[in-house]
Order: C-alpha cells, then structure tokens, then sequence
C-alpha cells in the first residue's frame, strides 16, 4: 500500500451499462436461475430484507400481501436487487427502491443500486456533483444540476448542468438513477438516484393491486437538483396486473427506465407514472451472464476483482496527483468503450474515456492514466460509454 494514501477502501465497479442482445423465444421453459435456497417468502407487515454481498435472492415463491410491504437493506457493493423466483411472483402490497431526499449538509441517498446526490457547499469547499453516470452539476440554487438517466433533467437556461442520459432499453447490465449536484446557497445536497431491481420468474409476475406495486423513484428534493429514477426490469413467461411499475425522478430530475420481458403481456396494463418505457415480447430461456468492468488497481494499490469494500480515498496535498488506474472487462465479448469518473466531495470531477479490448472470451485490462483531485474524499467508477 502506498504511504501516501489516507484512506485504504475501494470500490469494485458498479454495473457496466453495455446492452445484451436477447435470444428468441425456444420451446424450452424459462430458467430465472433461482436455486430455491431462500424458500418460500410471503410478506404481510413492512419487511426490510438485507441483501447479501451480490444482491441475489432466491427464492421458491415470493409474494407480497395486501398488508405487506418491502423495502431492502442495501449491501457493501451498493449493488441492484436481483429477485429471482423459481414458482409465481405476486406483489398486491408495495415494493419500494425509492431514493431519499437531501437533508441539509447529508445528501440524498440513492436507492439500492442508485447513486448517493452531491456535497454543498461548506468550510471554503464548494459544491460536489451528483454520484453516478448522469450525475447532475453543482451550482447555486437556480443551476444546480438534476440527475439524469433515460432523460436528461429539465431545468431552465443551464444545459451544461443537467446529468447526462446513459443506459439501455433492455436494462443489461442493471443499474439505479444517479444524484444530483449540491448547491452554493442554503447548505443544500444534492437528491438520491431511485435504486434498480430485476424481478424473474418461471413462472408468472402478477401485480393485482391498482393503487400498490413496485417504487424505483427519486423523490422531491425541494429545488432543482433532484435525482433521476431508477430501473425496474420484469421478466417472467407471464406478466400481469393492474399495479403501478414506476421508476420516476424527482419533479426536476429525469426519468428512470422500466423493461417487461414475456411472450404474454396480454394482461399487463400497468400503471408507469413518469418512467420511460420498453417490453420485449421475446424471451430468454434462461438470464445471460452478466458483464462487468472492475477496478483492479489505483497507483500502486492492488483491489481484489471481489473486493466487498465501498469507494473512499484520499491522496493528500503534496503528492503526486497522477496516477494509473488499471480497469478489467469481463464477459463483455466486444471491445468496450468506458469512461473512469473521479467524483470529489468538494469541486469538479474528472473524467477520462478508453477502451478494452474484452472479444476474445474471459478477461482483459487496461491501465488509464489519471489526474487526481488532492486533499479531498474521491468516488472513483468507470461505466461503459
């Protein structure tokens, strides 16, 4: 370890943004992948469900009664919600993903698998920007930026504040909304990006409830640097209901995404307040494999591929500001163009773009030179652009 280095914990990247192509519907039954190894859940009182190091849950059957909520206790990694359900899925209560708005000095907090919203202004230091890919810009509280995912936000006269569009249609890989940036005036942080979840069975996924469902939302931060929403992605050889599906931003912040995958939408008539939508009448016999990019090493700081630790560091004034960051692909089978995001607390971010040449099968590194911010707590994650 370097002994220039305050703080010793990494974060492995979160999901790459890179979409999969989708098999033709076989004759084959669909596999969600689900093991069974959590039984059978049914949920009839407000239920937090811790979720574990990779964020997957199996399950036999899973239901949500009429008198019953979720919500998810989000891991290490901050990783999306994987539900995967050998037998029905039926959700008459609530499922909740929902990002928190900023209280004061504390910035909104993203959902699982959302982006955490930006510093204020404090102590001499300014504003930070929003966490994640869309994140929205610091500014004072008529220009600081909202969060953006299939939409960019919508804020008056500031283009060049609002966080940038990013993801798929077919939410492959998984990942939440982003935050927004803080502010110079009224100590304000910026909002929570809404979190992400993939919903599968073998079976069926039934939302009978009109005024109940799944939640993936930013909510209202009061100003103008809300976060985005976040992703839901349903995929089961039956989706049905009459529930509400919504992955929507903040008033300001852009929308989130909401996918459905099945032969048979017949009876699928959901209610998708302020979410971009896309539904696939074909179908995988079973979920593919999902890519990733992962941070490997930072200067000469070796991180494990698996490494349970979230991102935090600090390299203090009076070293060296350059650094190399090495950055593997994995299971993409293309070359991968991505972007390294060093996101301070305090001041603007740095951003680099490269490539990885990952075609031939397994894995493959580059090592990308980059300008550190000094004396201040830096996020680092890389994406695919």
């Amino acid at each position: 370890m370097a002994n220039d280095m305050k703080t010793t914990r990494f974060l492995r990247s979160v999901p790459a943004l890179m979409g999969l192509a989708v098999l033709p519907l076989t004759a084959a039954p669909f596999n969600s992948g689900s093991d069974g190894s959590l039984g059978d859940l049914v949920v009839s009182s407000p239920t937090v469900i811790p979720l574990p190091p990779d964020g997957v849950l199996h399950y036999k059957r899973f239901e949500v009664t009429a008198d019953g909520s979720v919500s998810f206790q989000k891991n290490a990694l901050n990783t999306p919600v994987t539900l995967l359900a050998q037998g029905e899925v039926v959700i008459t209560g609530d499922v909740f993903l929902d990002a928190t708005p900023a209280t004061g000095l504390d910035p909104g907090r993203g959902g699982p698998g959302g982006f955490d919203g930006g510093r204020p202004a404090q102590a001499g230091f300014p504003p930070g920007w929003g966490k994640g890919p869309g994140g929205g810009a610091p500014g004072d509280g008529s220009t600081a930026g909202p969060g953006g995912f299939a939409t960019p936000g919508t804020i008056g006269g500031f283009p060049d504040h609002l966080g940038l569009t990013y993801g798929d249609p077919l939410l492959l890989p998984l990942i939440g909304g982003s935050g927004g940036g803080g502010r110079t005036d009224q100590f304000v942080s910026g909002g929570g990006g809404g979190g992400a979840i993939l919903i599968a069975s073998n079976v069926r996924i039934a939302l009978p409830g009109p005024n109940r469902g799944i939640f993936a939302r930013a909510l209202d931060n009061f100003g103008y640097n809300d976060g985005s929403g976040g992703g839901i992605r349903l995929v089961a050889p039956v989706i049905e209901g009459i529930g509400i599906v919504t992955a929507s931003g903040g008033p300001q912040g852009g929308a989130g995404r909401v996918r459905l995958d099945s032969p048979d939408l017949s009876k699928a008539n959901f209610n998708m307040v302020r979410s971009v939508f896309s539904a696939g009448a074909l179908m995988l016999t079973k979920l593919p494999i999902q890519p990733r990019l992962n941070l490997l090493k930072i200067g000469d700081s070796d991180i494990a591929p698996d490494a349970l630790e979230p991102v935090s560091l600090i390299f203090p004034s009076g070293v060296p500001a350059e650094r190399v960051i090495r950055v593997q692909a994995r299971d993409f089978n293309a070359v991968v163009p991505i972007r390294l995001a060093l996101i301070p607390d305090h001041g603007e971010r740095v951003v680099v773009d490269a490539q990885i040449d990952n075609r031939a099968a397994g894995t493959a590194t580059v090592d990308v030179p980059v300008t550190f911010p000094l004396n201040v707590s830096v996020s680092v994650s890389v994406w695919t652009r």
